[in-house]
């Protein structure tokens, strides 16, 4: 038994979290392009960071009263992200991104 003794349950519980932003959220880096694919499931609403190779992606998915989205991501600096709507409807951008459909 190691002494002092220690919990191995931290890292092992940090997986699904991470899993669950990220396939909620749908962030992933993709040859050097930050890839966003939201899968909201019902959610009214998510935001967090995202860690990615290239850096944290801020995010905020909110729907409205009237049942639009509206769409807050910043990437870090320097790096290209893609939006990809659930109408497959593509959004290049760099830097912050406000957008609603």
């Amino acid at each position: 038994e190691p002494h002092p003794p220690r919990r191995e349950c931290h890292a092992w519980s940090a997986l699904p979290l991470y899993t669950f932003i990220h396939t909620l959220a749908g962030i992933r880096q993709e040859n050097g392009v930050i890839v966003i694919r939201p899968h909201l499931l019902g959610f009214p609403d998510l935001s967090g960071s995202a860690a990615t190779p290239l850096g944290n992606v801020q995010f905020v998915y909110r729907r409205t009263d009237d049942g639009t989205w509206q769409y807050r991501i910043r990437l870090p600096e320097n790096v290209h992200g893609l939006l990809i709507m659930p109408s497959d409807k593509r959004i290049p951008f760099s830097g912050e991104l406000r957008y609603a459909e």
